[in-house]
């Protein structure tokens, strides 16, 4: 019973800083969305140390799932961004669509962990 609540103790930590790092990786694309090229660059590069800080934050074995789908929505992103100012906008459809699947796929992993089960509030909106 101990390591049970010792296990839950830290699925709720490492969602707690997720959910920090995901706001404002997501944040900073909203204002992204609002600009020219010439002030894009400097926030790819923030999205890109908000995306490796979350990649070398540490993680119990059993959220990598949901890990690696918020990882891979991040990457998605960034390259419809990065295809969308370069002018290939069918390309960056792609790009975000993939992050949709991405997020739901982590909605998914989230609801299996009970997350949103014990008041949580759901990851995807």
């Amino acid at each position: 019973m101990r390591t049970q609540a010792i296990q839950e103790l830290v699925l709720y930590a490492w969602w707690d800083e997720t959910l920090i790092y995901s706001d404002k990786f997501f944040d900073t694309t909203a204002t992204i969305s609002e600009m020219d090229v010439e002030e894009v660059i400097p926030l790819m590069g923030e999205l890109q140390l908000i995306r490796e800080s979350f990649e070398q934050a540490e993680f119990p074995l059993h959220v990598s799932y949901a890990r690696q789908h918020l990882l891979n929505s991040m990457g998605e992103v960034m390259l419809s961004f990065q295809a969308f100012f370069a002018g290939n906008t069918d390309v960056a459809r792609i790009y975000m669509q993939t992050a949709q699947t991405e997020l739901m796929s982590l909605q998914s992993e989230v609801d299996r962990l009970g997350l949103t089960r014990l008041g949580q509030t759901p990851y995807v909106h």
